[in-house]
């Protein structure tokens, strides 16, 4: 049964058009979000100077000065030579506690302080992120060049901005997959026949377990579409291993910035496939979600309505009307599989007065599928009595 579900739906015409329509706007976005130019001189350069600070790189600099000073080239040199003189000490002078101690401190304009509850859960967070704190000092991650006066560009309009592009792509097009199979019948006058015994309305978890894998081909797809061609136009060799801490990276989100402090060393790479299997988590957690609306048998519009709706609520919740984080539900509202996508800027870092938990990008994540599990088990238990 699964089989011919997933069947219907890659012969869906209106799935594959809008399946197309979305590979041509990743496409664009990742023209948006390209770096070419800036990415191109500075491989150029670190050929011949390396790609971790140090006399050595210092003095190597200076052997590619631009003869024009006017150009393009002497501009970025500028900076790269500017940048190269830059204190590197960040992590020697660094302590997790002593960040606790400023939160503890930390009010916002009305004069209220962070739940106290809040407060206990980042104590136990920024003694967990201490132990992780000498090996960021003896690590690459104060010498790692990254991108050098562009790794925070770079970083955050590939891996922040284009990969939230990408999920959110593809947890639409998600949702309005299981929104399809789920009323097929409804919408062929077939309902009636289809659902009219128990194991016909079992056909709904071989409609989910469709979409899912069908989801997920389109994750993988979007993904391969519009990383590829980022990754084909530009050159990444060498960046991979570079650490993501570098002094370099900034760690930017709607409410707060700061540098880029990760749960131990974590090179580019890491940070990337995390990213996506996080991504991929929240996801599966909308596709479970909506299959839960839909499996309480409204009418499509509605089912579809009231999803959005809510999603568009907690959107609105988290970057408008923004509760003091004097309560938890501040927090809350951080975890969900809306406000982790909102927060992407965050993922593996310490996250500051924004998460109270480690890793809790992807607490969040596996927390937002369970939840999204036990919704849909409802769903299909009040969906095997009602009345068609």
């Amino acid at each position: 049964m699964t089989g011919e579900e997933l069947k219907k739906l890659f012969r869906n015409k209106t799935l594959l058009v809008m399946f197309a329509v979305l590979c041509a706007a990743t496409l664009c976005f990742a023209h948006l979000y390209s770096h070419h130019e800036q990415t191109a001189y500075l491989q150029q350069v670190f050929s011949k100077t390396g790609r971790s600070y140090g006399e050595q790189y210092a003095a190597q600099l200076q052997a590619v000065r631009p003869a024009d000073t006017d150009s393009y080239e002497a501009f970025l040199y500028a900076q790269m030579e500017e940048n190269a003189l830059a204190d590197r000490q960040f992590f020697d002078n660094y302590d997790a506690l002593e960040i606790y101690g400023v939160l503890q401190q930390f009010h916002d304009s009305d004069g209220n302080r962070i739940s106290p509850f809040a407060m206990t859960l980042m104590e136990h967070k920024y003694v967990f992120l201490a132990r992780f704190v000498p090996q960021l000092r003896t690590d690459s991650s104060q010498t790692d060049v990254y991108f050098d006066f562009a790794t925070a560009e770079i970083h955050n309009d590939l891996f922040v901005r284009f990969g939230t592009v990408l999920l959110i792509f593809s947890s639409v097009f998600a949702v309005l997959c299981v929104l399809t199979a789920v009323y097929e019948e409804m919408l062929c006058n077939t309902s009636l026949l289809v659902y009219s015994s128990k194991y016909g309305r079992r056909l709904l978890c071989s409609k989910i377990v469709a979409c899912v894998l069908f989801a997920s081909f389109a994750f993988a797809a979007l993904h391969l579409c519009g990383y590829g061609f980022v990754f084909g136009r530009n050159d990444f060799s060498g960046i991979w291993q570079q650490s993501v801490a570098s002094l370099n990276n900034m760690c930017i989100t709607p409410q707060a910035h700061g540098p880029f402090v990760p749960w131990g060393s974590m090179t580019v790479l890491k940070y990337f496939v995390g990213s996506l299997a996080v991504g991929y988590l929240l996801m599966l957690s909308f596709l479970l979600t909506a299959a839960a609306f839909a499996g309480l048998h409204w009418h499509i519009l509605p089912t579809a309505g009231m999803f959005f709706g809510l999603q568009a609520a907690i959107l609105v919740a988290i970057s408008v009307y923004l509760p003091s984080f004097s309560s938890m539900l501040f927090y809350l509202l951080r975890m969900t599989g809306t406000g982790l996508v909102y927060l992407r800027g965050i993922w593996f870092s310490e996250g500051g007065f924004l998460t109270v938990i480690p890793f809790a990008e992807s607490v969040g994540a596996v927390c937002n599928v369970i939840a999204a599990v036990f919704l849909l088990f409802f769903s299909y238990c009040r969906f095997r009595r009602i009345d068609i």
